[in-house]
């Protein structure tokens, strides 16, 4: 199983490649980024929560993924949930799966004014990933980027609250939702700022702020009026902030490109051809095969398919454009698909950019 690395060679290091993108000039393939959290652990043979527990583990995922696909980032991951763990929420504890949350930290109104920012600084959920996120960087910071995945407020907000109480404090008690979201602000800043001091980059998830769930009006004053402020902060250190919203964000995408973000990952379900229309003159898109049905349950042909469909929709995007997975890859993925993955972005992804080639 292992010995699925890709085929084909590349003529520049992700580091090259990214940083020529971002200057607009040009590469030798398209960047393509397989979003590859707890799928890694068995890269490496070992359990998800064994990984998770560890950071040379954590590391030596990663650093195996690259070696395997070399593709254009590596990333350690703080979700909401685990921002959440600081303040004695309970997640699950599954062997070979992503864990939930089982228990949010805050269960009245009063809990919220028990909370102190400082027991983040000790919560093993953050600690083993900035310990990993410095492996990374050690190792590979010379020829690939570490990213930091980081729960964005609403989210922290839910896992801290619960979705459906949050959802009904921001009807009933609007003000009290405002100091949960503002305490959750400054829970993703003070989680995150570590990271980016060693010279991580920031990749915002915040998927209970969805188009699915949140109204345009309540995703402007309880999600994006926080998002901003984030973003600005962690401008301060990496002024090229990724944003990734899951579900179907149509309706959010001028909220979501007037957010700061330098680039929007875009969920499967969005079309990027609209997305490009949309706000494609005033940011990088990035995305957006199925991680289940095509990476997942589909095949090379599937595959290939899905990388020409999206790259003949986003190739000739103003600002730029990353082929990637429309969100984290399960985690029974199989690896040759991903090796297919990224090898069908040197084919069909080759500078320069011919539609010929994917149409």
């Amino acid at each position: 199983m292992l010995d699925a690395s890709c085929a084909l060679k590349d003529e520049m290091t992700p580091h090259e490649r990214m940083g020529s993108l971002m200057q607009g000039k040009p590469i030798d393939r398209i960047p393509c980024v397989p979003m590859i959290g707890a799928v890694a652990a068995k890269l490496i043979g070992v359990h998800v929560n064994e990984m998770l527990q560890s950071p040379r583990l954590t590391a030596d995922a990663q650093i195996r993924s690259y070696e395997l696909f070399h593709h254009d980032s590596v990333s350690v991951c703080i979700g909401s949930h685990a921002i959440a763990t600081a303040f004695g929420g309970r997640m699950t504890d599954p062997v070979d799966d992503n864990p939930a949350m089982k228990v949010n930290p805050i269960q009245t109104e009063q809990d919220l004014d028990r909370l102190d920012l400082a027991d983040l600084d000790k919560c093993p959920a953050i600690q083993v990933p900035l310990e990993a996120a410095k492996i990374l960087v050690d190792r590979l910071g010379g020829e690939v980027g570490t990213g930091l995945i980081v729960g964005g407020p609403f989210s922290v907000a839910s896992s801290l609250r619960g979705t459906n109480f949050l959802l009904r404090e921001i009807i009933r008690n609007p003000e009290f939702a405002h100091r949960l979201i503002e305490f959750s602000l400054q829970c993703s800043i003070r989680a995150a700022l570590p990271f980016l001091r060693e010279g991580v980059s920031p990749l915002i998830v915040d998927p209970v702020a969805s188009g699915s769930i949140l109204d345009r009006k309540k995703a402007a004053e309880f999600a994006f009026a926080y998002t901003r402020r984030l973003i600005k902060e962690f401008q301060k250190y990496a002024p090229a902030v990724v944003l990734h919203i899951c579900g179907n964000t149509r309706k959010l995408l001028d909220q979501m490109a007037d957010s700061g973000a330098a680039c929007l990952s875009l969920d499967n379900v969005v079309d990027l051809e609209q997305a490009k229309k949309q706000v494609g003159d005033r940011v990088m898109l990035n995305g957006n095969v199925d991680p289940v049905n095509v990476m997942f349950l589909g095949n090379k042909d599937l595959i290939h398919q899905a990388v020409k469909t999206c790259l003949a929709k986003a190739w000739d995007n103003p600002r730029g454009y990353i082929l990637a997975t429309g969100c984290d890859l399960p985690i029974k993925t199989p690896v040759e698909n991903i090796a297919e993955f990224v090898d069908a972005a040197r084919i069909y992804g080759k500078w320069p950019l011919d539609p010929k080639n994917f149409s």
